[in-house]
């Protein structure tokens, strides 16, 4: 057919497969934490924000745009990201729950909207699309402006 199936798979997991790598992901690191005598409930607590984090950064990118997915989070998955050289969790845990909201800018919307109409909203497009574009610039935003809305 002339095109590489890896981008397009690759596209369609990004996709439409978020949920079932979160699901994957969280099963397996649950199972390393238990294997290391590290289950407790502040480790599995800290990796299901970090997986709920990192899908809702991703959630919607070539298509409903307009959404905004919104995650309940106990610990600051964004600054630790940020870190160089990681402290411990306990240090990145809120004082209180926060709910963030996980945002696409302007630009950021123009951006996938000219693409996706440049090559198309099917699987081969988007897969189009995600080799010619930087994919941590297309990542949703967290915006902590949300109190009191519920885990989604």
């Amino acid at each position: 057919m002339g095109y590489s199936l890896l981008p397009v798979y690759k596209a369609v997991a990004m996709t439409n497969c978020i949920d079932g790598l979160k699901a994957v992901a969280r099963k397996t690191l649950h199972k390393l934490l238990e294997e290391h005598n590290k289950n407790t409930q502040d480790n599995a607590v800290f990796i299901d924000d970090a997986l709920s984090f990192d899908a809702s950064r991703i959630s919607n990118i070539f298509h409903d745009i307009d959404s905004s997915p919104t995650e309940r989070m106990t610990y600051d998955i964004e600054g630790f990201n940020k870190e160089e050289k990681p402290r411990a969790i306990e240090e990145y845990r809120f004082e209180k729950d926060k709910t963030l909201r996980f945002l696409l800018d302007d630009s950021q919307k123009d951006i996938i909207r000219r693409s996706l109409a440049l090559y198309g909203k099917d699987r081969l497009g988007v897969a189009r699309a995600l080799t010619k574009l930087h994919m941590k610039r297309l990542l949703r935003k967290p915006d902590f402006s949300l109190e009191g809305v519920g885990r989604n």
